[in-house]
Formats: C-alpha cells, structure tokens, sequence
C-alpha cells in the first residue's frame, strides 16, 4: 500500500511540474507606447525571451545597428522623423538562442506613405539564410500563417525605401523546453526531499 501510495505522489509530482512549465505555443505581443527603445529589446512570454535588434544595410558590406520605435501598430526600425518603419535594407532580428523554435506566424502592419502607392514587401531570413519573400497590403494590418519555419533567430528585411511595415505579434512554437523555472526546481526539490524522508523512516522500522 505504501508502494502505491508513493507511486502516486511521484507521478503526481511529475505531472505538476509538466503543468508548471511554459506553454509550448508563445505569442509575442509588440504593441505599446514605448517609443525609443534602443538598438535592442527584450520581450517576454511563458518565461522565455526573444532579443530583438534592428539593423540598418542588412545587405551591405557594413551592417550597422539601429534604432527600435515601439507605438500601438508594433515595432519597427526608427525613421525620424516618420517613426516606427523598415526602408531598403532595414532589419529588424528576432533571436531566441539558445533555443529552437518553430516560427509559425507574424502579424504585420503596413503604413503607405502618403502619395505612394508602395505594398507591403519584406524578405524573411532563417538563421543567416534567405527564405521567402513576404508581400501584403499597402496599407493595415496582414497575417503570415502557416509559415512553420524552425530556426534560432529570424530576420524581416525591407524591400522598399517607402515601405512603413512593423512587426505587431509573433507566434512559435518551442522544440524542446528551456531551463526549468525556479519554481519548478523548488517544487521538485521538495518532492523528492520528501521521497528521502519517506525511505529514511522505512529503513528504521
């Protein structure tokens, strides 16, 4: 009986820290007043942190680092005096090293220049490598789904100088699970201090 009854607490034990654990599918949210934010910035969801950077001549022979704009529509690369906007060749680069994840969407906001009539068009690169080019409307909000692209940092490139695009949300998925939270380590600690306990007082009787 006793055999059973710590059965039970152990696998209980381990379902409770599989619940605590970060959900598999984050979403990223970017919107906010921030306003300057920096040549980086980091941004959270269930305990794991995306770095964000932008980048300015991503092409060229001599990236630079650039400002990041934060307003209600997203983030993008700082264009004074125009605000959040990626041009020709300006990155903004999502890094999640040291871990995998599965990019399975991206919600973006395109601004048209006034007397222009320029769309949406960036290029997304996966780990340093061109993947696809991206093509929306000229001006709102679009959704890229389905994009399933695994990867540990993703760049979303500038294709026109008029462009105005901003990166509203992204979603993953994460391909295997980061550290565990402290409390989760405590949590465990206690189980498996109580385990010791329950074997010490065993071995007395």
């Amino acid at each position: 009986m006793k055999y059973v009854t710590l059965r039970n607490a152990v696998l209980g034990l381990g379902a409770v820290l599989m619940l605590a654990g970060p959900a598999n599918a984050l979403t990223y949210t970017f919107t906010g007043s921030g306003g300057n934010l920096g040549t980086s910035a980091t941004f959270m969801d269930g305990g794991v942190s995306v770095e964000v950077t932008a980048v300015k001549d991503f092409r060229g022979a001599n990236p630079t680092t650039a400002d990041i704009r934060q307003n209600s529509d997203g983030i993008g690369v700082a264009r004074p005096p125009s605000g959040p906007s990626v041009g020709t060749d300006e990155a903004l680069k999502f890094d999640w090293s040291p871990l995998t994840v599965v990019l399975l969407s991206a919600v973006i906001f395109e601004k048209d220049r006034p007397n222009t009539d320029k769309v949406a068009d960036l290029d997304l690169w996966v780990d340093g490598v061109f993947n696809q080019n991206i093509v929306g409307p000229a001006d709102g909000e679009f959704t890229v789904s389905g994009l399933n692209l695994s990867g540990t940092y993703f760049h979303f490139v500038g294709n026109t100088d008029q462009g105005n695009f901003r990166i509203k949300e992204i979603q993953v998925r994460l391909t295997r699970n980061p550290v565990p939270e402290p409390s989760s380590m405590l949590l465990l600690g206690t189980g498996l201090a109580g385990f010791g306990m329950w074997r010490w007082r065993k071995s007395q009787k």
